[in-house]
């Protein structure tokens, strides 16, 4: 028993609640560590699973290509952060077949030209084929 009010150990109310408040702090915290602009990309991302496996994702970037891994890297460069030019200047791709091929991918869904000045946007990062095995 407790000598303060003849309970079995059991913690006053007034003595519980400074735990509670506490750990709302901790969970405030936690929320406030990733930017909601994050949060977005991610469920975008994981929408973007659904609708288009990684598999199926895979084929509409590639193409019938003999150099896969390139278109890869191109698919991954649109990120938002390079113009169409400079995708395809860094994965060293022609840009009128860059620019043909980038029109086939928004066709098909898979990129999106977003922002101004546009600039490419894929749906989300691809694994380049040496990669996978």
């Amino acid at each position: 028993m407790s000598e303060s009010d003849g309970s079995m150990g059991v913690p006053h109310e007034a003595e519980a609640k400074p735990e509670r408040r506490q750990q709302t702090r901790v969970r405030s915290a936690v929320r406030s560590v990733i930017p909601s602009e994050e949060w977005t990309r991610m469920l975008f991302a994981v929408t973007a699973r659904v609708a288009f496996p990684e598999s199926e994702l895979r084929k509409l970037v590639i193409g019938k290509t003999k150099t896969p891994d390139r278109w890869i890297q191109a698919y991954n460069l649109c990120d938002g952060s390079r113009s169409q030019r400079e995708v395809a200047a860094q994965a060293q791709i022609d840009e009128g077949l860059f620019s043909r091929t980038v029109s086939r991918w928004v066709e098909a869904g898979v990129l999106f030209r977003a922002g101004t000045p546009e600039v490419p946007l894929h749906l989300y990062f691809l694994v380049a084929s040496r990669d996978l095995e």
